[in-house]
């Protein structure tokens, strides 16, 4: 099995979750990339974790893509954080473990009147069309989740881990989004979400509330967003349609650790929320690994 995260920052507070669950077997101390021991019902598993060292769609990708041609594990899991884009249903400190993955795709360029133009437009009601001479489709393209690992994810019993998900401080009680107020509740475990990933997360309340209305007729469901789920599953798909790693099954657990368009308040807060968002996204992880074992 593998584990991978964006950043180093992030793969040290697996790590840290991991050394009090499962034993680690690598020599070197080494912040990028470790190996634990899992036992598991038919014997020992190895449980390789590295990092991509940065952020985005193309390092996920290659990360993956290069753990699967030399190890060629049965199970990939991407751990981290996300923004929410549904304030009052998933919400900091939540853990989503997403159903299909959606991502906006700019793929071509066709001119004003041709057919293919004429039929993107009819089945797309895509805000984002620039109509000049030259014109520039968005599409969206979806990534679902292996059968067999939502099935083990479903196996698990979260009733101690939900109990041990760290909370917020009392004085984070609540933040203002948009003209309301959200209070804050103990931190859930989402299993039939999706997820949409994109290019960068801008951080707009407009921009929020137009993925929003973008994915509202292909995923209604897409209520946390990220940087790098798409590409870490496109490697998995891509690795299997050419033979290497063909058995590799992958999951995504994030941590929510902003709302999309409201990340600055979340950042002033003195809730530490990247932090405890990425410790609930571990426990959550163990706990899957440690079923999947």
């Amino acid at each position: 099995m593998a584990l991978m995260c964006a950043k180093v920052e992030e793969l040290a507070v697996v790590q840290s979750v991991f050394r009090e669950r499962f034993e680690r077997i690598s020599d070197a101390d080494n912040p990028y990339s470790q190996i634990y021991r899992v036992e598991g019902r038919t014997g020992e598993k190895r449980l390789l974790l590295r990092t991509a060292g940065q952020m985005g769609h193309m390092a996920a990708s290659a990360l993956a893509g290069s753990i699967i041609s030399a190890h060629q594990p049965s199970v990939m899991l991407l751990v981290g954080t996300a923004a929410s884009l549904d304030p009052k249903k998933v919400q900091l400190g939540d853990v989503v473990v997403p159903r299909k993955a959606v991502f906006r795709l700019y793929d071509k360029v066709s001119e004003e009147g041709q057919q293919d133009y004429q039929v993107r437009v009819n089945e797309h009601a895509s805000e984002e069309l620039f109509l000049r001479n030259n014109v520039l489709c968005a599409e969206l393209e979806t990534q679902l989740i292996s059968p067999r690992i939502l099935e083990a994810v479903a196996g698990v019993t979260f009733d101690d881990v939900i109990s041990r998900l760290r909370k917020g401080h009392p004085e984070s009680v609540s933040l203002s989004s948009e003209a309301e107020v959200i209070s804050l509740r103990d931190p859930k475990l989402h299993l039939d979400e999706d997820i949409f990933s994109c290019g960068m997360v801008v951080d707009s309340v407009s921009y929020r509330n137009f993925i929003n209305r973008l994915t509202a007729a292909v995923s209604r469901k897409s209520t946390v967003i990220d940087m790098e789920t798409f590409g870490f599953f496109s490697a998995i798909s891509a690795s299997s349609l050419y033979g290497v790693g063909s058995s590799c099954s992958g999951i995504a657990i994030r941590g929510i650790s902003d709302y999309a368009g409201r990340k600055s308040q979340t950042e002033l807060l003195p809730s530490d929320w990247k932090s405890m968002s990425m410790t609930n996204a571990a426990l959550v992880a163990a706990e899957v690994i440690a079923q999947i074992a």
